[in-house]
């Protein structure tokens, strides 16, 4: 969690305009990737909330969301940056359930 959290911030404060992602492209694709395979890790066989089908709800919504952030670098800030939102935002929903909760 504590990397999803670092990766986010940083996503955050340096990719958050046009010029940001462009002068950060390549740091940006690893680091969406980074949380892709994260949330993808949540599925894992053992990972406490594994069965919790709310809980991979939020990891699927996250993974697919880094997914399209992989692919937008390139091509779209404005999608690149509705889909970091939908990343924070899943962070922050699921946290209040299952971290907070």
């Amino acid at each position: 969690m504590k990397q999803l959290e670092r990766s986010s911030q940083w996503l955050q404060t340096e990719t958050g305009s046009e010029d940001g992602l462009k002068s950060k492209a390549d740091v940006a694709k690893r680091t969406v990737a980074i949380i892709a395979v994260i949330a993808q890790s949540f599925r894992a066989e053992g990972y406490g909330y594994a069965e919790d089908p709310d809980f991979l709800g939020h990891a699927d919504t996250m993974r697919d969301a880094a997914i399209g952030m992989g692919k937008a670098v390139e091509s779209s800030f404005e999608t690149f940056d509705t889909l970091r939102s939908t990343v924070t935002q899943k962070c922050t929903e699921c946290h209040s359930v299952y971290r907070n909760g």
